[in-house]
């Protein structure tokens, strides 16, 4: 996640909005998300450009089709929008139990963590 926090001096606030939108939102950085990063972009539109189909590791570790997935399934994904007042509840939830024993673990598979995390949140009396 890519925010602007409160942590920001007043006078810098418009200016460092302005940055992160065109760090993550401009049509350039969202190639450079990719090509730099191996991040999938956040803009559809660039998924066309030759400069992804440029060899780097994320498209050899991926495949060359890697976006041509991305657009067969876009009608069953969307956005995660999720501002709720349980918002960070649900985050801390993420970072703290599903990304480590998912990721650096590896004890759980994806499936199974969400799973305990579904069954946990909704056991938290915050979400009641």
């Amino acid at each position: 996640m890519t925010a602007v926090t409160n942590q920001v001096a007043p006078e810098n606030q418009q200016l460092a909005l302005e940055f992160v939108a065109f760090a993550k939102a401009s049509y350039e950085m969202a190639i450079l998300q990719w090509t730099l990063l191996g991040f999938d972009p956040v803009r559809w539109d660039v998924l066309d450009s030759p400069l992804l189909r440029e060899p780097s590791p994320a498209l050899e570790f991926f495949g060359e089709h890697v976006f041509d997935v991305l657009r067969d399934v876009a009608d069953e994904t969307s956005a995660v929008r999720f501002s709720g007042e349980n918002a960070f509840a649900v985050r801390d939830h993420i970072n703290v139990n599903i990304l480590p024993n998912v990721i650096v673990e590896r004890n759980l598979d994806a499936r199974d963590a969400l799973i305990q995390a579904q069954a946990a949140l909704e056991a938290d009396p915050r979400f009641n």
